[in-house]
C-alpha cells in the first residue's frame, strides 16, 4: 500500500493548498527586468542574488517548488481516495458524467438492483 508523502503537501492532514499569483505591476517589473537582463547576460549568480533578496517575488513566480507541491497533492490525493472510497471511475462513453470526468465514490455505487 502506497504512503503519503509531506515533502511539499499535507493532505490529508491539511487541505491542499490553493496558491494565488500576481501580475507583475509597475512596483515590481524593474527588479524583474534586472533578472532577466542579468540571466540573458549569463550572469546566474547576479539573478539568484536579485531573487533571493526579493521575497515577495514569489507571489509572481511559478517555479519548480510550486510544481512538486502540485504533483504530491495529486498522488496523496489519489492514496486517499484509494483507501477511503475504494472506486475511482474515469469517464469514458458509457459514464454518466462527461468524457474525461473522474467520480470518486462507493464501489458499490450504482449497482443495487
Amino acid at each position: 500500500m502506497a504512503e503519503y508523502t509531506h515533502e511539499y503537501s499535507n493532505f490529508p492532514t491539511e487541505l491542499i493548498t490553493m496558491k494565488e499569483y500576481k501580475d507583475i505591476n509597475d512596483e515590481i517589473a524593474s527588479v524583474v527586468a534586472q533578472i532577466e537582463a542579468a540571466k540573458a547576460s549569463g550572469d546566474y549568480a547576479t539573478a539568484v542574488e536579485l531573487i533571493n533578496s526579493h521575497p515577495e517575488l514569489g507571489d509572481y513566480n511559478f517555479s519548480a517548488s510550486d510544481v512538486n507541491r502540485m504533483i504530491e497533492e495529486i498522488r496523496n490525493t489519489q492514496i486517499y481516495a484509494t483507501q477511503i472510497t475504494k472506486a475511482i471511475t474515469y469517464g469514458d462513453d458509457n459514464f454518466a458524467g462527461d468524457v474525461g470526468d473522474i467520480w470518486i465514490g462507493d464501489a458499490s455505487f450504482g449497482t443495487e438492483e
